[in-house]
């Protein structure tokens, strides 16, 4: 199985189904910090459980994903690493 990288998540950017939504849509409000710290979440769980590129591409662009990346920016409070873990691997 092929080992999803950022690159992996930034392919994404260029889908055709990307509707300017989810995961990929919020990252974009990110500090680098945090899309640094999120992002390496997200692979960390995609790769455990054997995610292919169009799976993570699904995630990346649902509302689940958006939910996640709301999760990471929280509207400007700071968030809470463990809780958003869990809250990826619920919806994963």
């Amino acid at each position: 199985m092929k080992k999803l990288t950022i690159k992996s998540i930034e392919a994404g950017y260029e889908q055709k189904a990307y509707g300017n939504a989810g995961y990929l849509s919020g990252r974009k409000f990110f500090t680098r910090a945090q899309r640094s710290t999120a992002d390496r979440m997200v692979l960390a769980i995609a790769n455990a459980e054997g995610w292919t590129e169009a799976d993570l591409f699904a995630w990346t662009n649902s509302k689940l994903g958006r939910w996640f990346a709301d999760a990471v920016t929280d509207s400007g409070r700071k968030w809470n690493e463990t809780a958003s873990l869990i809250t990826i691997r619920e919806v994963a």
